[in-house]
């Protein structure tokens, strides 16, 4: 069972209650519910044991609680794991809210194009659903194609602008303020719920609750990345986002950032950027740059020497493609870290946007 929590900023210190034993079987919580959940302890391996609607739950948590915290939550789901949200009324909690269940399924976003193919048949939903459902999902599977980068899109220069467009990214603000513009095409969010209810309008929902399933795990997937790309500028002047790209065991999510620097070199914007690589032959790989004006200076970071070997092989052709793009003055060079991890960490613990008092509780 996994409980996501947000942290209050303020919390009232109270008397920790005696434990009562887990109940077995099907979990006491129903969605819904708007329940007091206490801190009662807190063990030197980093686990704390909670108490809920008076059942305690031992857990591991990866920030910090104190016994004797208490919050307010929000049962928002029990299957098929459970998932509390703190009740609170500003508008940066609603965020942090929604961020909060972002996190709790990483993979949520990585799972939107690896599954489409099974859950978006055309001919199966056409069958249940009628000609229109299954050319819209027919549609949906042609963006989501384009969506990923692949040997099909690798030739689109603009191929993260299409990608931040097609999911939504590109007017995060106005969709959060709840303006929507007229003139602009439907996103993936909106195609996807349009989906649902044209299978709901058809009476296929009995026979399509799979489709139905992953089209709102979808729109929640590309709800998260959206507030993700919100709170990232607001708090740290960065674009956060992920893009799939196509191996030949699977689909791989890859984490950019991309900060914007007002006073850079001779007084020109500079654009640092970001890639948090996880490759496939080539392991994970750290990717820092910075462009300015016709300039790109990166640091490719790799975690052996085989692969820094390798990837210096490669940088003659991609100072030709980077001098052709426009870059003419470019420095690229390969340095070895073997700490990738740590070093991925210790880049993510430095962006307010993850400093945000979130916490993921498994138990």
């Amino acid at each position: 069972m996994t409980l996501s929590i947000t942290s209050p900023k303020n919390v009232q210190p109270v008397t920790p209650v005696q434990q009562t034993p887990a109940t077995p079987g099907r979990s006491p919580l129903n969605s819904g519910d708007v329940l007091e959940a206490l801190v009662l302890s807190r063990h030197a391996d980093g686990k704390v044991t909670l108490q809920v609607k008076n059942t305690s739950i031992a857990a591991e948590t990866l920030v910090a609680l104190k016994a004797g915290e208490k919050l307010t939550v929000r049962v928002e789901q029990t299957l098929p794991h459970v998932v509390l949200r703190i009740v609170g009324g500003t508008a940066m909690q609603k965020l942090t809210e929604l961020l909060c269940l972002h996190r709790s399924n990483p993979g949520a976003f990585a799972d939107l194009f690896s599954a489409s193919k099974n859950a978006l048949n055309p001919a199966l939903i056409g069958a249940h659903a009628g000609p229109a459902a299954a050319r819209s999902a027919g549609h949906i599977l042609q963006i989501l194609d384009s969506c990923v980068f692949s040997r099909t899109t690798e030739g689109n220069p603009l191929f993260l602008k299409d990608l931040m467009s097609w999911i939504g990214l590109l007017l995060e603000r106005d969709l959060m303020a709840g303006r929507i513009q007229s003139d602009r095409m439907e996103s993936v969010k909106e195609l996807l719920l349009k989906l649902a209810g044209e299978i709901r309008n058809a009476g296929a929902a009995s026979h399509l609750k799979d489709t139905l399933t992953f089209l709102q795990r979808g729109a929640k997937a590309i709800e998260g990345q959206q507030i993700a790309a919100v709170l990232g500028q607001e708090l740290d002047r960065t674009l956060v986002l992920q893009a799939a790209c196509q191996f030949p065991t699977g689909i791989r999510m890859q984490d950019i950032f991309i900060e914007l620097d007002s006073e850079g070199p001779d007084g020109l914007p500079r654009f640092q950027c970001m890639l948090l690589l996880s490759m496939e032959a080539l392991g994970e790989v750290i990717a820092d740059a910075s462009v300015w004006g016709g300039r790109l200076d990166c640091v490719l970071y790799c975690e052996t020497p085989d692969i820094m070997d390798f990837m210096n092989l490669l940088l003659p052709e991609l100072r030709d493609r980077l001098a052709a793009a426009g870059y003419a003055e470019s420095f690229v060079r390969c340095m070895l870290k073997r700490d990738m991890q740590d070093a991925k960490s210790g880049y993510l613990a430095q962006k307010k946007l993850y400093s945000i008092q979130a916490v993921d509780i498994h138990t």
